[in-house]
């Protein structure tokens, strides 16, 4: 009996080695059908609830003035989980510091730390 890639043997075999260490034969013959995944509906919530917390933001900061903070809090703890989440779906690191980066600008943008033309300067510096 060979065991790899594919699995060549007599059906006792298979059957004795599948029942012999406690496996299941759909998991070895198909691992990623049993990966835990994320839904996409579990990105786009975090999403929709950032950019919602940051156009309120932008236009409640002048109104609200030091109360604000707490509205700063809670959207950089979405983008917390924002960010996780889109790690853990796709598990690639270069999209997950883009969407990281990009949060941070947007959040940047909607409490007035940064301006857009600071950020196109700060584009320019970076591209020479």
């Amino acid at each position: 009996m060979k065991v790899g890639k594919h699995v060549d043997g007599t059906l006792d075999e298979i059957k004795g080695l599948f029942s012999s260490n406690d496996s299941r034969l759909l998991e070895f013959l198909m691992p990623e059908a049993f990966q835990d995944s994320v839904r996409v509906f579990w990105v786009v919530v975090p999403a929709v609830l950032f950019v919602g917390l940051c156009i309120s933001l932008a236009y409640w900061l002048s109104i609200l003035g030091r109360h604000a903070v707490v509205m700063v809090v809670l959207a950089a703890a979405v983008a917390v989980w924002l960010v996780a989440v889109v790690h853990r779906k796709y598990q690639k690191p270069g999209l997950t510091g883009i969407v990281a980066v990009g949060a941070l600008v947007i959040l940047g943008l909607a409490t007035q730390t940064v301006t857009l033309e600071q950020l196109l300067d700060r584009a320019r510096d970076l591209r020479k």
